[in-house]
């Protein structure tokens, strides 16, 4: 318990700055890439919206964290500020968790709080191993 609150606490550390290189790198790689049409275009890497070279981009690392961020981004676009953010659910959840402080427009996760994203998702792994 102690370590969940510790690692979930604080996960705009830098204020949006891009303090942190490689993560800034990532935000930027998260924000151009995009799920694929179907699984035809996900194995082909040369017109996969997935690889970053296809926008002009490279990216060192590995990909199951991007594309966990990306996914998990891109469905809370969708839920917490598509069509279905005007839920009371969702709103309740959102505040209570902290997500929503701001307005929320789509787009909002997938690009310039999708570092957060990939932070919970660290956490979550750090949880896991615990």
């Amino acid at each position: 318990m102690v370590a969940s609150v510790l690692r979930f606490t604080g996960l705009n550390w830098d204020e949006g700055q891009w303090i942190h290189p490689d993560e800034g790198h990532m935000r930027m790689i998260t924000a151009v890439i995009r799920p694929p049409d179907g699984l035809g275009q996900y194995f082909d890497t040369q017109h996969s919206p997935l690889n970053s070279r296809n926008s002009g981009y490279t990216y060192s690392y590995g990909t199951l964290p991007l594309f966990l961020t990306r996914f998990t981004a891109q469905w809370l676009d969708d839920h917490l500020c598509g069509e279905a953010s005007g839920t009371a659910t969702v709103q309740i959840i959102g505040q209570l968790t902290g997500v929503i402080k701001a307005p929320c427009y789509p787009g909002t996760f997938s690009g310039p709080r999708s570092a957060e994203v990939g932070r919970a998702l660290s956490a979550l792994a750090d949880m896991g191993s615990l």
